[in-house]
């Protein structure tokens, strides 16, 4: 018996030993690291107790050929002619009393038997297959050919000869283990049993498995099991040791060009770490050169078959293929059947006397990301429908939206260089928005891709939000809503209106920040329980169960650099937020410590320039937009432009003449938004994981109310009306709608379980959710629905209405369904004026624009203004004094 990895248990495996039916003739234990005393005399008084002989060797597990002498190998000195068994264990193995009497009878009955291996299960769950005897792959791989978590229902009992069996509970004789040489000590360890067996086969012997002999093993951390860097190790060992001669030069080729191309492919599939584990175990093995050559060798010694011998116990490529897809799945619910068990959780009820079945699940649920799709078209359709005039525009202008620089070299020249070319120009430092623009106009078409981006704002936002709801629970329904609700959510529709383009990406990007946080710390929900309540997959991949990912971490960075650079002062407070969550989870909060640094960087070069005005860091992108900031409860239902609670609806003017003068813009704000509010406070009382993410969540809403109650004291410039452009609360309110989102989805877990007090729940506030859905989306499309004279008709009678019902200013809300973006043209002055403004002359050309009461001027240079030019420093020129009480600069 080895005790090497789990020394704690070796005295349990001793036991399943001396428990045997029939007892082994004696005990050798191996010790392949230094162990307690206290081990070896607990071991001792066990066997000695069983009338037994005990043996102690210190070696690791690979040199033992050298230290153990067995019972019939040459120097002996027993009885010739008598055959001897030697009966391998692990201390993390327990076998079942009756497996070494199964294996004795099993090798008696086959004389050109060898070696003889047993069952592998879980050794708490023996229901739960680990494998059932061994393939190799082409590529030298051990694989079991056992999906995870497969139930054991006597399918493989028939199973005999095999290429190889795993080390715990193998029988070998012990003449062979001689002449073979035990273990290869060349060899990593992984790969020991599987070598074992295959030169066994070479020396022209039989390897069998005897599924009646089960031995229960915790396989976690060896063998197959052993990790990524240790399996790539072992496979690309044992193909290059038993390879042939002509082959190994081509074949060391390969292995480095498949470990540097699975590395690559790694970085695609945002999987760094395996990567970086399959090119440690690739380098481990092929710059031993001379361990290969004595491994090599000492095989070619006891050869006595060809290498072909052992083709027709390979794994097949559909055999592969298949065992690979079945590990994919692990990550895809939608395979699973009832509770992943082949069966139901229900009782069963008596049959006569036929009881011998059990009812079998079937799939009641139809593919997980329905729901995503019926988001998807359901959004994609009714954009597309309310903004068709856009289709087909070649770029935006209205609200802080402008055209984008045709020229790409343009657009990253304004991005970085430290000169505005806006108006009669400025020595400003840009900020990092342009960057995002540059990224946004990598192709060439800037403006067409804020033209897409504003269409297909809904979608993409639904997209976002089921991916970041699934981290939080699995459930359809919940992951459905959340997509729609944040698709329509009030805040999105506010930014896509009004041409506010920071916002807007921020709103896009929020919930991938979520899902990469959730990741970076373990934290999302997982994929497949199993029927005992663990998880049924063997690996548990980062990002789930306490496992943290770094690959999540590294996207966190990103897209708070991201976030940082559409919305600045939103930055500070998401790092704040971030780095708290990082001290609170202590250990697994460690991959977001760091996460901060990429985004605040990218304001060094502003805040360097700018130390003395915070207004040109602050400042949001695009053309300066003066609005009416929401105050902290309407922020809270998802609203950041502030609107009049006893104010009818704008969308909707035919209720009043229905009931004059009642609070319909209250009333529709509260359908909006209360219906989440209420399943966010049922989340943050839910105990377990989702609890504390639906808890970090309203958390997150608080801190974004906060400080969206604060940033409209900050002016940041002057709007081409003369009024006091403040930072947007947009952003802020989209973070609290997410956290508030988050904690929803994680309250739609409670209302899901048996119940009928907790079905009724459910069944109103999905309703009332539904409804809030059908409320905005009705707001949003009517307007662009019916005909414009008709609505403007219907508001002027609905504002007489409410005058003759008292009210001294009636005014109508759109509760953010407005719109003051329109198709433009890409060039916004004469193609003469921008001939000359792109030339040697660099001429700026006079605009004037008429407006109700007056004439408004400004320069344009190049090719007329667009958005790369502006910048949060070039427009907070308009303002000067202290932060808290600006005033107007004097014109240039």
């Amino acid at each position: 018996m080895v005790v090497d990895r789990r020394p704690e248990l070796a005295a349990s495996a001793v036991r399943s030993l001396l428990d045997q039916d029939r007892a082994p003739d004696g005990v050798v234990v191996v010790f392949a690291r230094e162990v307690h005393d206290d081990l070896r005399d607990t071991v001792c008084r066990m066997v000695d107790d069983a009338g037994q002989a005990v043996r102690f060797i210190q070696s690791p597990v690979t040199r033992l050929a050298d230290r153990l002498t067995l019972p019939g190998s040459p120097g002996d000195g027993g009885p010739a002619g008598t055959e001897h068994w030697l009966w391998w264990m692990h201390d993390d193995a327990r076998a079942a009393p009756d497996a070494l009497r199964r294996l004795l009878t099993a090798v008696e009955t086959s004389p050109s038997v060898a070696i003889a291996g047993c069952k592998q299960v879980e050794p708490d769950r023996p229901r739960h297959l680990l494998d059932v005897g061994l393939a190799v792959t082409g590529a030298g791989e051990p694989i079991s050919l056992i999906e995870p978590g497969e139930l054991d229902q006597g399918q493989y009992d028939g199973r005999t000869d095999v290429f190889a069996v795993s080390a715990p509970g193998l029988l070998v004789r012990a003449d062979v283990w001689t002449a073979l040489g035990g273990l290869d000590p060349e060899g990593p360890p992984p790969a020991a049993a599987a070598d074992l067996c295959w030169r066994a086969r070479l020396a022209g012997h039989r390897v069998v498995v005897v599924p009646e002999a089960v031995v229960g093993h915790d396989g976690a951390g060896e063998g197959l099991f052993a990790g990524a860097a240790a399996v790539r190790e072992a496979s690309l060992w044992l193909r290059l040791k038993h390879a042939r001669p002509l082959a190994l030069p081509f074949l060391w080729t390969w292995g480095l060009l498949t470990g540097l191309g699975g590395f690559l492919a790694s970085l695609l599939a945002k999987e760094p770490g395996r990567g970086v584990a399959q090119l440690t175990g690739t380098a481990r093995t092929l710059v031993r050169l001379d361990a290969l050559a004595r491994s090599r060798r000492q095989a070619r010694g006891t050869r006595r078959a060809p290498r072909s011998v052992v083709d027709p116990l390979r794994a097949d490529r559909h055999e592969v293929r298949s065992y690979r897809r079945s590990l994919v799945d692990l990550e895809a619910p939608e395979e699973v059947i009832g509770d992943g068990t082949g069966s139901t959780g229900a009782g069963t009820e008596a049959t006569g006397d036929h009881d011998d079945f059990t009812a079998l699940a079937t799939p009641e649920r139809t593919w997980v990301g329905t729901g995503l799709v019926v988001a998807l078209l359901l959004l994609g359709g009714l954009s597309l429908f309310g903004l068709r005039h856009l289709l087909g525009a070649e770029a935006l202008s209205g609200g802080s939206l402008l055209p984008v620089s045709g020229a790409q070299a343009a657009v990253w020249h304004h991005a970085t260089a430290d000169w505005s070319a806006a108006g009669a120009g400025a020595s400003v430092q840009p900020g990092p928005f342009g960057l995002v623009l540059a990224l946004l106009g990598a192709t060439g078409h800037g403006s067409a891709a804020l033209v897409w981006l504003t269409i297909l704002a809904m979608p993409l936002a639904a997209l976002g939000a089921w991916a970041a709801a699934g981290a939080v629970d699995r459930g359809r329904a919940a992951r459905m809503l959340a997509a729609l609700l944040w698709g329509l959510s009030p805040a999105l529709l506010t930014a896509a209106g009004q041409g506010r383009p920071g916002a807007l990406l921020v709103h896009l990007a929020l919930p991938w920040l979520a899902l990469a946080v959730l990741r970076a710390t373990g934290s999302a929900a997982s994929h497949r329980p199993d029927t005992d309540g663990a998880p049924a997959d063997v690996l548990i991949r980062p990002g789930h169960r306490g496992v943290v990912s770094w690959t999540a971490s590294g996207w966190t960075a990103l897209l708070l650099a991201v976030i940082g650079a559409a919305a600045p002062a939103l930055l500070p407070v998401l790092s704040v937020a971030v780095l708290v969550l990082a001290a609170v989870l202590r250990r697994r909060g460690r991959t977001l410590w760091w996460t901060p640094a990429p985004g605040l960087a990218l304001f060094l070069p502003a805040l360097v320039t700018h130390w003395t005005d915070p207004r040109a860091v602050l400042g949001d992108p695009g053309v300066p937009q003066a609005y009416d900031p929401a105050p902290a409860w309407q922020q809270l239902l998802g609203f950041p432009e502030a609107f009049a609670p006893d104010s009818g609806l704008r969308a909707l003017p035919w209720l009043d003449a229905w009931a004059p003068g009642f609070p319909w813009a209250l009333t529709a704000a509260l359908v909006v938004g209360l219906p989440v509010l209420v399943l966010a406070v049922v989340g943050a009382v839910r105990r377990g994981r989702a609890g504390r993410v639906a808890r970090a969540g309203v958390l997150l809403a608080v801190l974004a109310v906060m400080a969206g109650s604060v940033v409209p004291l900050i002016g940041t410039s002057l709007g081409t009306d003369g009024r006091l452009v403040t930072v947007f609360t947009g952003p802020f309110t989209s973070t609290a709608v997410l956290g508030v989102l988050l904690a929803a989805v994680a309250g739609s877990g409670v209302l899901g379980a048996p119940g009928a007090a907790r079905r009724t729940g459910a069944a109103v506030l999905a309703t009332a959710a539904a409804g809030s859905v059908v409320l905005t989306a009705g707001l949003w499309v009517i307007p662009r629905a019916v005909p414009a004279e008709a609505l403007r008709t219907a508001g002027t009678e609905s504002l007489e209405r409410r005058s003759a019902d008292g009210e001294s200013h009636p005014v109508l809300s759109t509760l953010g369904t407005g719109s003051v973006v329109a198709a433009s043209p890409v060039r916004l002055v004469p193609a003469t004026a921008a001939d000359q403004g792109t030339s040697p002359l660099a001429t700026r050309t006079v605009v004037l624009e008429r407006r109700s009461d007056e004439l408004q001027v400004s320069l344009a240079g190049g090719t007329g203004p667009t958005l790369d030019r502006l910048s949060a420093g070039w427009a907070a020129r308009s303002l000067t004094g202290p932060l808290p009480a600006p005033q107007a600069a004097r014109p240039d």
